[in-house]
């Protein structure tokens, strides 16, 4: 069973979707814990989209295309669109996201969930 870390990013299938979720094989970044990527059958994830780039949201994070996170062209992270996926979901590795955006990561989270209370 490959080990799959937090912040790599995949090819995953959406399929099928319900109403307005996110739909088709994208790219997403795994946001679970390294503590359970070798032994889970199941991950968090948040898909990405190269739509729309404009208007990125304070729940969004807009990320460069590189060589190292293997997006073909930039792209924002929905995290409106969080999943859990099961393993068999998951298809070819495309890259690792930089470091450089996990701060936006979790602070996009934070707004997300209203960890501070701030929309209450």
């Amino acid at each position: 069973m490959k080990r799959i870390k937090q912040f790599e990013i995949y090819q995953v299938n959406l399929e099928p979707r319900k109403g307005s979720e996110q739909v088709g094989k994208r790219p997403c970044v795994v946001l679970q814990t390294n503590a359970v990527g070798h032994i889970a059958q199941v991950f968090l994830v948040a898909p990405l989209t190269s739509k729309q780039l404009e208007k990125v949201y304070p729940y969004q994070v807009l990320v460069n295309r590189s060589k190292s996170n293997g997006l073909k062209c930039d792209s924002k992270i929905k995290f409106e669109q969080l999943r859990i996926i099961d393993r068999v979901r998951i298809g070819k590795k495309l890259g690792q996201l930089e470091i450089d955006y996990q701060p936006a990561v979790f602070q996009a989270i934070d707004v997300m969930i209203d960890r501070f209370g701030d929309f209450r």
